[in-house]
């Protein structure tokens, strides 16, 4: 849809929850609750609320054994939504709410208390609102009484603000005199020794007048000493060996947050604090809102919005503001498996200039649930585009269709750049990574980027398979299990000369090899430790462009049969789980469920409830799957969990 007819669309305040065209296109409604954010909100969830999205999970066991057939229960409650205290969604939240709740995190402003330096730096939480649309407003009274049920334990006052009340409970904090002491702590000697020093008025206690000296003292109010000692105690850092962990300030002990709650008319609007809720009323006399930025719009016309779970948006450049004021990754409102990178505000300034979006959709699917991502460039990339592949997804058709796991993807040797570079802008790491090059050309003759790496420039594999043979039936054999790695070449030269030259330095260094034949295969097998050469590593090549690795002769001769016609390329559960994904893409992640169960069934105690509770648990996933795939616009992931069906 162009830009201009979609700005033109939505200037006549089309947001109503109707259908209309722009461009020739179909637009879905916006949704009511984007109409009340600021335009520049930093991130939005969208949490789907119609009963017909969530009952439709009662289709997989996974969601309907939960259920509770004996008391009648046949379909599962509301989604429940965020900020909300314990309320029974069906009875105080159902009758009333829109279609569509969107919690958002609003967009950082310099103005507010965390921007100081001397002050601290808040939880993320404060910064989030809810804002749900009422669609019949009779359900209200009830709503109100249900949330200060919930709220009993809070102190409560009543705020009016620009003429709209806000009932504010604020938070339940810890008592500061209580601790979380069990029993004798262990404690630094020399810690306590200064403890000692700082919390008894008065000279040193070790000298030998200490006690006279003491009782000449004026006599110490016990409120005084108690202060004390508990500033002493605040003031002594965490060590990781073993010293004392004492509690924190008291400001700081929330151990039940506040909610503010105000009721606009159109609205219900949450927060855990007022001010988050004042900013909503504020935003209602504003010229421009979320429902008017094209990037939300986008998401919002989607096909995949009005039937998702919960469907998400945000502006990269706004969310790493907050990065600024708050450098630890626990404390984002997206949780994130590294930590921050050191941004300046000219980095970021710049990061939001480009216009860099995200947006997330989970689904139900007829086979079960999938997630999709985009991260928008903000302008075209098209060298952000790979380039095409003739012989994508080759490997699958080699490879057993029982393989339990697999993860696949492209050109290796790009992605060892990648972490060569990575390493090299870290010291120490750039350090061992140069001793590294240099003992592997010493031992070998060769060079490790080049002559290892440099001809792994097509499709790879990670596999995890069934097998009798190999090194781990060999350790035990309960553990049926095998491990391969297949790699895709244009170079085979390259990978000819760095096999023989490598296999010549194992001779040197009396590492056993040996060869052996499948057909007109070749098989090469290396001796590691005390297992034989048949029992640790082999090798060979599947055809002229592909070589097979795996942990013994026998793994990687089923890796290498030409016969075997179950491949997983045409394996039911992998074409059910990565039949519906882009293509082309930078290779799948695949889990085959029931494979992995079989496999470690031999290792389950069937007699454990435990484990029988978790087996009962994972069997109604039949598998798990993802991949990416990179347009000159957008760079896409898709998650997919097939779910067994309800009987």
């Amino acid at each position: 849809m162009p830009v201009v007819s979609l700005r033109s669309w939505l200037s006549v305040g089309l947001a109503a929850p109707v259908w209309g065209l722009a461009g020739g296109q179909i637009v879905q409604a916006m949704p009511a609750a984007a109409t009340a954010l600021p335009e520049d909100t930093a991130m939005a969830l969208t949490i789907n609320t119609r009963p017909t999205v969530w009952s439709s999970l009662d289709r997989f066991r996974l969601f309907s054994m939960f259920l509770d057939v004996e008391a009648g229960e046949t379909t599962r409650p509301g989604p429940g939504l965020p900020l909300l205290p314990e309320v029974d969604y069906e009875e105080a939240v159902a009758p009333w709410v829109g279609d569509e709740v969107i919690l958002a995190l609003l967009p950082f402003a310099d103005s507010e208390p965390f921007a100081d330096s001397e002050a601290a730096s808040p939880e993320m939480d404060d910064q989030l609102v809810m804002v749900a649309p009422i669609e019949d407003d009779q359900g209200i009274p009830a709503f109100v009484a249900a949330v200060e049920a919930s709220m009993a334990d809070h102190s409560f006052t009543r705020q009016v603000y620009d003429g709209v009340e806000i009932s504010v409970w604020n938070p339940v904090l810890a008592d500061p005199a209580e601790t979380d002491f069990d029993g004798p702590v262990p404690v630094d000697p020399e810690q306590e020794a200064e403890l000692e020093r700082i919390t008894r008025p008065g000279p040193d206690p070790e000298s030998d007048s200490a006690i006279e000296d003491l009782a000449a003292e004026e006599p110490v109010e016990a409120e005084a000493l108690a202060a004390d000692q508990t500033e002493a105690i605040e003031a002594t850092e965490t060590d990781d060996d073993g010293l004392a962990e004492f509690p924190e300030a008291p400001d700081s002990r929330v151990i039940q947050p506040g909610l503010a709650l105000a009721i606009l008319p159109d609205y219900v609007v949450l927060g855990q604090n007022p001010q988050v809720v004042q900013a909503i009323i504020d935003q209602q006399r504003a010229e421009s809102h979320l429902g008017q930025q094209a990037d939300f719009r986008r998401t919002v016309d989607n096909p995949r919005y009005e039937q998702s779970l919960l469907s998400a948006y945000g502006d990269i450049g706004e969310i790493l503001r907050y990065g600024l004021a708050v450098p630890t990754a626990e404390t984002l409102p997206i949780p994130l498996p590294l930590p921050l990178p050191e941004l300046t505000q000219a980095d970021v300034d710049a990061i939001a200039a480009e216009n860099i979006t995200l947006e997330l959709f989970v689904t139900p699917q007829p086979r079960g649930i999938e997630a999709q991502s985009r991260v928008y460039y903000g302008a075209p990339l098209p060298e952000a585009v790979p380039p095409e592949r003739a012989l994508s997804d080759q490997l699958m058709t080699l490879m057993p269709g029982a393989t339990a796991l697999m993860f696949s993807g492209y050109d290796l040797a790009s992605v060892w750049q990648g972490i060569a570079m990575t390493l090299e802008a870290i010291e120490p790491a750039q350090v061992g990574l140069d001793l590294f090059r240099e003992g592997f050309t010493q031992f070998t003759g060769l060079d490790f980027d080049t002559d290892v790496m440099g001809w792994m420039d097509g499709e790879f594999a990670l596999l995890l398979f069934p097998t009798r043979s190999g090194f781990f039936p060999s350790l035990s054999p309960d553990i049926q299990v095998g491990l391969g790695l297949m790699l895709q070449t244009s170079d085979r030269t390259t990978a000819d000369n760095t096999l023989a030259v490598l296999t010549e330095t194992l001779d040197l260094f009396n590492i056993p090899t040996t060869t052996d034949r499948l057909d007109q295969t070749e098989i090469t097998s290396v001796g590691i430790g005390p297992f034989p050469a048949t029992d640790a590593l082999s090798y060979g090549w599947a055809n002229d462009n592909v070589l097979a690795l795996s942990s013994g002769l026998g793994p990687t001769a089923q890796l290498l049969d030409p016969n075997h016609q179950d491949t997983l390329a045409n394996h039911s559960t992998f074409r059910t789980a990565t039949g519906s994904f882009p293509k082309p893409n930078q290779g799948y992640g695949y889990l085959n469920m029931g494979a992995i169960l079989t496999g470690l069934s031999p290792l389950i105690d069937d007699g454990d409830p435990f484990f029988g509770e978790i087996t009962r648990f994972l069997s109604t996933i039949h598998s798990l799957s993802f991949t990416t795939a990179y347009t000159e616009d957008y760079v896409q992931a898709n998650f997919l969990s097939v779910l067994a069906p309800t009987p």
